[in-house]
């Protein structure tokens, strides 16, 4: 035996499906940070702007690096309280990876954290 739908309910999921209602949402994007002791980096989705920022003065700086879709990288040495930033084009929707590297003052990697998934 099969249930019957009352025309009220048809009509109401007919309409609901019709305006788009249930259908999912356009990508939206994902931010991400990673703060250890060293320093601290970040991907902004809104403006696809990567961002380093060495908390104290070592022999090593930080780096921001994003992979996978759209690469680039910025670095910071100084220590100084300032965020080193870089405005990427990277088209929206984007999968992204970031980690935070430390580099010496040649930009030889030393050491990098794990990744995290960001999307623009």
């Amino acid at each position: 035996m099969t249930p019957k739908l009352r025309p009220a309910a048809v009509a109401g999921a007919l309409a609901l499906a019709g305006t788009g209602l249930g259908a999912p949402a356009a990508s939206a994007g994902q931010s991400e940070v990673i703060d250890v002791k060293g320093g601290r980096v970040v991907f902004q989705h809104k403006g696809e702007i990567l961002k380093a920022y060495a908390k104290r003065a070592t022999d090593y700086g930080v780096r921001a690096e994003i992979s996978r879709d759209a690469p680039g990288s910025v670095e910071d040495h100084s220590s100084d309280g300032r965020w080193v930033s870089k405005n990427l084009s990277i088209r929206e929707g984007a999968k992204l990876r970031l980690r935070l590297c430390y580099v010496n003052h040649r930009g030889a990697v030393i050491s990098c954290s794990h990744s995290e998934h960001a999307v623009a």
